[in-house]
């Protein structure tokens, strides 16, 4: 006669298969981490302002129809970006040749830009950009901004919803758009998911003796899924902390492979 706790047993283990078998299945079409959202560098200076804008250029490419040509690459960033100073008057903004970048197997297509102030307040400033945005609706761009003291925060991020923001005012705004991408981010990705799924399996349960046993009561069964949770994303954030600050560097494709 089978005993529960073979039964979860069982049931742990088939789960698990079925987990890894559909990681394997999407394997080939995804990655862990979305590399294909657009970044606005935006640096302040005294008395100027310079950005640098990276898009994917297969994501690029396939709004312009095409292998786009440097000019159009550049025409279509200028188009969309728009950057007005505290009075409502827009800098003027100097384009620089577009260049082509990798970052973790991603080819990007990177092009500055020299923001004229006309003699505006350069740390205060409205930023709109929908490039790409405005045909992928799903796309959102990421704007990093270093002050004039050379700080470097994340200012915003920038949706089909909500495509401008204010420099100079974005304390609150940026932590609140940023725990919304952070969501946004798990949500749509399935090795996240799958992987705390594979956790959870066992939160039921417990071993004693070699063998598996069901837990007594719901709080126990509680406990153990808020300290996997809690385990998983304290973990997870020490090692993007330490990947952004570089602390930490592995190339991209093995550490895929594992995390897959």
């Amino acid at each position: 006669m089978t005993t529960r706790p073979n039964r979860a047993l069982a049931v742990t283990a088939l789960t698990g298969v079925l987990a890894g078998g559909l990681t394997l299945l999407t394997a080939g079409t995804a990655q862990a981490h979305s590399l294909t959202s657009s970044t606005l560098a935006v640096r302040v200076g005294e008395e100027q302002v310079e950005a640098t804008v990276s898009v994917a250029a297969d994501t690029l490419d396939a709004v312009l129809g095409g292998a786009a040509a440097d000019a159009d690459v550049a025409g279509y960033l200028a188009e969309h970006l728009t950057v007005t100073g505290s009075d409502g008057g827009a800098w003027t903004e100097t384009w620089s040749a577009v260049t082509r970048e990798t970052v973790e197997g991603i080819e990007s297509y990177r092009v500055d830009v020299l923001l004229d102030t006309a003699g505006a307040d350069p740390s205060s400033f409205t930023l709109a950009y929908d490039g790409v945005i405005e045909a992928d609706a799903a796309h959102e761009a990421v704007v990093v901004l270093t002050d004039a003291a050379g700080d470097i925060s994340t200012a915003g991020v920038l949706t089909a919803t909500d495509d401008s923001l204010v420099v100079g005012d974005t304390a609150g705004t940026g932590l609140a758009d940023m725990v919304g991408y952070g969501l946004h981010h798990v949500l749509e990705g399935a090795d996240h998911l799958l992987f705390l799924l594979t956790l959870l399996l066992v939160a039921p349960v417990v071993a004693v003796a070699g063998r598996w046993h069901r837990r007594d009561g719901g709080r126990p069964t509680l406990r153990s899924v808020l300290a996997v949770v809690t385990a998983f994303t304290v973990g997870h954030s020490l090692t993007l902390l330490a990947s952004a600050l570089g602390w930490v560097t592995a190339p991209s494709a093995p550490v895929e492979v594992l995390i897959a």
